[in-house]
């Protein structure tokens, strides 16, 4: 199961405290395709983060002192060996995927 680091349990808690933020809500990690051409072939898939006001029904949940993580259902294998973590930079949160220690 994708693991948080400590500096990425803060932010995501931080992040879910907004008061704009309804209860319930986390950040959902997801698959988008693109293509540069409008169609499906040679399309590329990319990770997406966003604030989700619920987990869709077959996503991974993942909760860890007021963290909240949505995982894709079609990422859950491919994030299981993964550790989310987070860094201040300025005044934006980068968010990075490594290997679990």
């Amino acid at each position: 199961m994708l693991a948080l680091t400590p500096d990425a349990t803060q932010m995501i808690e931080q992040i879910l405290e907004r008061s704009d933020i309804p209860d319930g809500a986390g950040i959902r990690i997801a698959t988008t395709e693109t293509s540069s051409d409008g169609n499906s072939a040679g399309a590329a898939t990319h990770l997406e983060m966003f604030i989700a006001p619920e987990p869709e029904v077959a996503d991974q949940v993942i909760e860890n002192a007021g963290a909240r993580v949505f995982v894709d259902d079609r990422l859950a294998d491919l994030l299981d060996d993964k550790q989310l973590d987070a860094a201040v930079d300025g005044e934006q949160v980068q968010f990075r995927l490594d290997d679990q220690a």
